[in-house]
């Protein structure tokens, strides 16, 4: 597996609190660090696949299917911040009105140097929760 890929694994697998902290003021700016650390290696990927497996579980499939994880240990809480997140920052880097709950945006993503033109579409509902992301274009 690529390092990216194992890179974005470890990162779903750090404790929940880390990501979300329950009933704390400053869970938006952990959901905040956490995705700016997440997008980078999603671009490195060039296409990603996320999608929740029952309560406590996440698939991650990159490459078209070329590098897979299953059964990767994380709260549906922590998952659905992070899906609502990644809206966040797309409508607001992009356009397009921002949902929790799903829909499309292609964003800009830029990192140093780095411009990226990116799409986001995902699902966010109490029954499924799922996101993928590809890369448009890159400028450097």
């Amino acid at each position: 597996m690529s390092d990216a890929f194992d890179e974005i694994r470890r990162l779903f697998e750090r404790d929940p609190e880390s990501i979300v902290p329950r009933g704390s003021r400053k869970s938006e700016m952990t959901i905040a660090a956490f995705i700016d650390e997440l997008l980078p290696l999603l671009r490195s990927l060039r296409s990603v696949s996320v999608f929740s497996r029952g309560e406590s579980s996440l698939c991650i499939i990159a490459g078209d299917g070329k590098e897979m994880a299953e059964n990767v240990p994380v709260p549906k809480y922590v998952f659905r911040a992070v899906c609502t997140a990644l809206s966040r920052f797309a409508s607001t880097h992009g356009g397009g009105e921002f949902s929790p709950y799903g829909g499309s945006h292609v964003f800009c993503f830029e990192d140093g140097q780095d411009v990226s033109w990116m799409r986001l579409d995902f699902t966010n509902t109490t029954k499924d929760q799922e996101f993928r992301v590809g890369l448009l274009k890159q400028e450097i």
